[in-house]
């Protein structure tokens, strides 16, 4: 009843989280420098949502490798738009952890977080 409906709703949820997440890591990782702005506010408030994303790598690791192709076209577009330095006591666990559940089982998290964490001169 209740429990499977809700089950239902949830996997929902989160495949229309990977498509989105899949179609916007797509449209930023397919624009020429300049056409994309994170001034934007729209573009800004999503950053916190990548972040949260990637910190639920080891139960969602295909949201959270979107996610962190997401914050990799963000740091290559414009990379002095947002305070990376700010965010590095949430952002650099999260992507630790994400890079760690990456070598264990999803090579393209690996490399994605490792991207993101060499051009934040993580590592």
């Amino acid at each position: 009843g209740d429990k499977c409906r809700f089950d239902f709703e949830e996997n929902h949820i989160n495949g229309m989280k990977y498509l989105s997440l899949q179609v916007l890591d797509h449209a930023m990782s397919n624009v020429s420098d300049g056409y994309i702005s994170v001034e934007d506010e729209h573009m800004l408030s999503l950053v916190p949502v990548m972040i949260e994303e990637v910190k639920h790598a080891d139960v969602r690791p295909h949201g959270a490798y979107y996610a962190t192709r997401c914050l990799d076209s963000m740091l290559k577009y414009s990379p002095g738009s947002i305070d990376w330095n700010n965010l590095s006591s949430e952002l650099e666990p999260a992507l630790m952890n994400a890079h760690s559940v990456g070598v264990c089982g999803h090579a393209c998290l690996e490399r994605a977080t490792s991207r993101v964490l060499h051009s934040l001169d993580v590592c």
